[in-house]
């Protein structure tokens, strides 16, 4: 996972400098490079786990039943290049951070809200914890699981 969160890192940097005419700073830049930022890491961990198309589709729909490893291993790899874990470890204060900056104050509250009752996700390994992470956002908050972990390019 290094790899790709160095990765996530230089996607930013690279976006940042080259292109957007409105300075990083600014929100609506910040959620574009975001947003261009989950396509790529989408299309490497769905690369590098193997993942199949109809299992993450299932995931967005709620569908959290008899999935295999790969597709845990394709939200461990997809959440851990966003910097939302590290290790199997939910890193709540910098997600809060986040989503302060970028959502609507009261969006922000309610994913502060299903951020505390996530923030401890069970499983034997990092993918599994990954798993249950997403599962439990999707569950407590299925709006705010959608926008932070499977928004559609628009934004919604």
């Amino acid at each position: 996972m290094n790899s790709l969160h160095i990765l996530f890192v230089v996607v930013i940097a690279a976006a940042a400098v080259s292109g957007y005419p409105e300075p990083p700073q600014s929100k609506e830049a910040t959620i574009k490079i975001l947003r261009n930022t989950q396509e790529v890491v989408k299309k490497l961990c769905a690369e590098q786990t193997n993942v199949k198309a109809e299992d993450v589709e299932r995931l967005k729909e709620g569908d959290f039943e008899g999935h295999v490893n790969s597709t845990m291993c394709y939200i461990n790899c997809y959440i851990s290049g966003l910097g939302v874990m590290k290790d199997g470890v939910f890193l709540i204060k910098e997600m809060t951070e986040a989503v302060m900056n970028i959502m609507p104050p009261e969006l922000a509250q309610r994913a502060i809200s299903a951020m505390e009752m996530c923030k401890e996700p069970m499983g034997n390994d990092n993918c599994e914890k990954a798993f249950e992470l997403s599962k439990c956002f999707k569950t407590t908050d299925a709006e705010i699981a959608k926008k932070l972990f499977y928004p559609s390019k628009d934004g919604e």
